[in-house]
């Protein structure tokens, strides 16, 4: 059996945004905790539109992304509403399928 997300990893479509699993952003994130956190993380930092609409729907996935910010928040005061409004505004390159 494959040890946490190498699985996925041979995946070329696991890590992209998708609704089919409710409660994850991607199939990746399904593999363990600490990829899902991983992906929450990484996506808020990329894809922070598509994230946070996805969360107005995702009771689940809005919960994951306010821990996230708490903990970032306290790790680092200088995360903090000021700089995902930041985030919000960095222009994006349409993702590539």
């Amino acid at each position: 059996m494959a040890q946490e997300g190498e699985f996925y990893q041979q995946e070329a479509l696991a890590s992209l945004l998708t609704e089919d699993y409710p409660g994850f952003l991607t199939r990746y994130a399904t593999a363990v905790l600490a990829e899902d956190k991983a992906e929450v993380f990484a996506n808020m930092m990329v894809n922070l539109q598509p994230v946070k609409a996805r969360a107005q729907k995702d009771a689940v996935i809005l919960a994951k992304m306010l821990r996230i910010k708490e903990l970032l928040l306290r790790f680092c005061p200088q995360v903090d509403d000021h700089f995902w409004q930041r985030i919000r505004q960095l222009p994006r390159l349409s993702p590539v399928v």
